[in-house]
Parts: structure tokens; C-alpha cells; sequence
């Protein structure tokens, strides 16, 4: 069993979001999962514009860093996503 957890902080491995995601993939990792971090903060992602290129051909207009990103979702059994909170809301 595969498990990703993808990390939505800006703050990179300092980040509190991160250590929380580190305790819950250790438990999983214990448990016998091979496990994978995704971090958003080394991700170079342009966000959407909602050009619907992807949905006409099926490619991203961008070159940019989530297809690989996805792909490593895909390929996971299990998927944790971990935000900090940002006046009342989950980061982007």
C-alpha cells in the first residue's frame, strides 16, 4: 500500500503543517505503507485559468510541475491532504 501526502504550506519542511503530515506518515509507515511527501512549497504550479484546454486535448497549457505531481497521486492506494488555515480557509 502507497500513501501521499501532499502538503500545502508555503513554508516548506519548517512548516508545523509538515511536521503533522511527518507524525501521521510515520504511523502509516509503521503500519507497513511505503509512503511519499508531495510539498507544494518546492512545486513550481501556475495557477488555473480555467482555459479548458485540458478538457479539449487533454494537455495543460502550462509546463509546469503538477503533472508530475499528479501522476504521483495516481499512483497512491491513499491520499492525506494537510493545510495550514488561513483566516478561516484552507491555502490554495
Amino acid at each position: 500500500m502507497k500513501i501521499t501526502a501532499v502538503v500545502g504550506s508555503p513554508r516548506g519542511v519548517q512548516s508545523r503543517t509538515r511536521k503533522l503530515v511527518n507524525l501521521v506518515l510515520a504511523g502509516a509507515e509503521d503500519a507497513g505503507a511505503e509512503i511519499d511527501i508531495i510539498d507544494r512549497a518546492d512545486l513550481q504550479i501556475v495557477a488555473c485559468t480555467g482555459c479548458e484546454s485540458c478538457s479539449l486535448d487533454g494537455t495543460c497549457v502550462f509546463g509546469d510541475d503538477f503533472p508530475a505531481a499528479y501522476d504521483r497521486m495516481r499512483d497512491a492506494d491513499g491520499l492525506v491532504f494537510a493545510s495550514p488555515v488561513y483566516v478561516d480557509n484552507v491555502s490554495g
